[in-house]
């Protein structure tokens, strides 16, 4: 929402009534007013980052540049220390074997909790390979290192069907 020319104006009509604002970002676009306004009004922000590197990030974030997304993360992080941070990653073919370095990246830029979702298909792009249900035993394997190394950093992270995941699959079951 942060692109829209009247984001600014709607921050500013919602907090005029004493609203405290969620919202959820993919931080391409931040300027200083909207840091400001981000700093005063914000009890939290979700943020969608789909890579833990440029080249993964890029290559699903189409139009986006990494950089840009480090440069807003450490300018978020600099006016608004203590600004709640959740980030969102929805999980595919192309990025869970990212999980675990997702949730290093997490911590490192200062997120309290890390969601992974799986991607919902899309006929007309027509990427149904890429839906991890085509891959369960990756996703499970993936998915219980994310679960470590958030314990092992201190970071919660959610990761899809966590009751159901087989938690001791091992990297032999997935080759």
């Amino acid at each position: 929402p942060f692109i829209s020319p009247f984001i600014s104006d709607q921050i500013d009509f919602y907090a005029s009534f004493g609203n405290r604002i969620v919202t959820n970002t993919n931080l391409s676009y931040l300027n200083a007013r909207l840091l400001s306004q981000i700093d005063e009004n914000c009890d939290w922000l979700e943020i969608s980052i789909d890579g833990a590197d440029k080249k993964t990030y890029e290559a699903i974030r189409k139009n986006l540049k990494f950089e840009n997304l480090l440069e807003n993360l450490s300018k978020l992080q600099a006016k608004s220390p203590n600004l709640r941070k959740h980030i969102a990653s929805v999980i595919m073919r192309q990025n869970v074997r990212q999980m675990p370095e997702m949730v290093k990246f997490a911590k490192k830029y200062h997120a309290n909790i890390i969601t992974f979702m799986t991607l919902n298909s899309n006929l007309i792009i027509d990427n149904q390979r890429d839906e991890m249900s085509n891959y369960p035993k990756v996703l499970a394997y993936y998915s219980n290192l994310a679960l470590e190394m958030g314990d092992k950093l201190g970071i919660d992270v959610v990761v899809p069907n966590s009751q159901k995941i087989d938690r001791n699959i091992s990297y032999e079951d997935i080759k």
